[in-house]
């Protein structure tokens, strides 16, 4: 009877673990695929942004005014 419980029990776990099924390596290598894809835009994104900003500030002329001011500046961070 104790046989019987742990075969059954043994194939139970066995048929748990096959029916997870891993995927395959052309799977793999699509999501690697995206991924990278994913990535690259992110990555235009944040210096198409940076590049906004500096655009701005040049506008703006907000890094010649805090070059003017340093004592303003030390208000705000003293030991600087």
């Amino acid at each position: 009877m104790k046989r019987l419980a742990t075969l059954v029990a043994v194939l139970l776990v066995a048929g748990f673990c096959s029916a997870q099924d891993s995927p395959s390596s052309a799977d793999q290598g699509q999501s690697v695929a995206a991924a990278a894809a994913t990535s690259r835009g992110q990555i235009k994104n944040a210096q198409s942004k940076e590049a906004d900003i500096r655009h701005l500030l040049d506008l703006t002329h907000a890094g010649a005014t805090a070059t003017q001011y340093p004592a303003l500046a030390d208000q705000f961070f003293p030991g600087r």
